[in-house]
């Protein structure tokens, strides 16, 4: 079979890669993706994604087991922020609560999902709160789930996603979803956080209702 390239969007920017699941070695030297080297993903952002993980507002409470959740959090936050629990902060035009940190959350996001805590907030605490707060709006549980409806039936991650994304940026839905699912089904990252690679595929996560 002739490979045929195909146009990605990644981290704003158009990258040509292979349509034959081949890894497109220049992405992940130009910009965080799916494909993202692992020396980048640090300690601290390990610990963070644990801890919000094991909390019993994290993965028990979203639906997801703990595998499952690390991995979810760690895709959507190569975009988000590189992996780096200290991204610098983006008004993204609401300058007095800027998005910030590992899923570039504010502090409206947190308190959204039920949450007490400061996501912008330098500190292991705050590192916690900002992965909890990502995960936790990726599963629909801001406002009791009703922001998710809107953007289809049943509060899965796909909807999650698209909710997340919001009105002005659906544009890059298809390469955000694909990179969460690279890092997904990556066993160097399996590995880095300690897994046994057991849970669901990604199409079940994906669609799978709370």
């Amino acid at each position: 079979m002739q490979c045929m390239p195909k146009l990605i969007v990644l981290s704003g920017l158009l990258t040509l890669a292979s349509a034959c699941g081949t890894r497109p070695e220049s992405v992940s030297r130009l910009q965080a993706s799916g494909w993202y080297g692992l020396d980048r993903l640090q300690q601290s952002t390990v610990d963070a994604i644990n801890q919000a993980c094991s909390d019993p507002r994290g993965a028990a409470d979203t639906g997801v087991t703990f595998d499952e959740c690390r991995l979810i959090i760690a895709g959507s936050a190569v975009r988000e922020s590189s992996w780096d629990v200290n991204k610098s902060c983006e008004d993204w035009g609401i300058p007095n609560d800027p998005a910030c940190g590992l899923t570039q959350s504010r502090w409206a996001d947190a308190h959204a999902v039920g949450l007490d805590c400061n996501p912008s907030e330098h500190s292991p605490a705050g590192y916690k709160c900002n992965a909890l707060t990502g995960l936790r709006n990726l599963r629909c549980k801001a406002d009791g789930g009703t922001s998710c409806d809107r953007w289809g039936g049943g509060r899965s991650l796909h909807v999650g996603i698209r909710k997340h994304l919001g009105d002005n940026n659906q544009g890059v839905f298809d390469s955000y979803r694909y990179d969460m699912e690279t890092i997904y089904n990556r066993q160097d990252v399996w590995q880095k956080f300690g897994s046994s690679g057991e849970h669901r595929q990604w199409q079940q996560i994906l669609y799978a209702p709370q």
